[in-house]
């Protein structure tokens, strides 16, 4: 499964501690502007900074988009749109939400829906799902 995904998804799988299993599990891809939104957070000695820090060592596909925007979720959303079999676009970015949709044309997941995947798969227990999300 192909899925798109944006800086703050990311950060929020890894704060969770289960984005290297979704890397493993699934195909991210993100755009330039996701990687270089990361590569400016890493610079920062704080939590996100650190997480940041974090996601820039797995291995995920960085793919440039048709048309290259200052907003993540507008390249997000045209890298999605560019991709054929791309099935998601995963963002936590609740304002953001319908413009990436509706440029896309993609259904919308935030990463809760992640967890919530991990754990019906049997890769997670609920139990331990809920307590990365709350």
């Amino acid at each position: 499964m192909r899925l798109v995904i944006d800086t703050s998804a990311l950060l929020s799988l890894e704060a969770g501690g289960v984005l290297e299993i979704a890397v493993e599990k699934l195909d991210f891809i993100i755009s330039s502007r996701i990687k270089e939104e990361l590569v400016g957070l890493s610079k920062n000695n704080d939590f996100e900074g650190n997480l940041a820090k974090n996601v820039l060592d797995y291995e995920i596909e960085v793919i440039e988009p048709s048309k290259r925007f200052d907003d993540g979720e507008s390249e997000v959303a045209y890298l999605a749109k560019d991709i054929d079999d791309v099935e998601f676009i995963i963002t936590d970015d609740i304002a953001a939400k319908d413009k990436i949709k509706k440029i896309s044309g993609k259904e919308i997941r935030f990463s809760t829906m992640m967890v919530y995947a991990l754990c019906l798969k049997g890769i997670k227990t609920f139990k331990e799902g809920w307590k990365i999300i709350v």
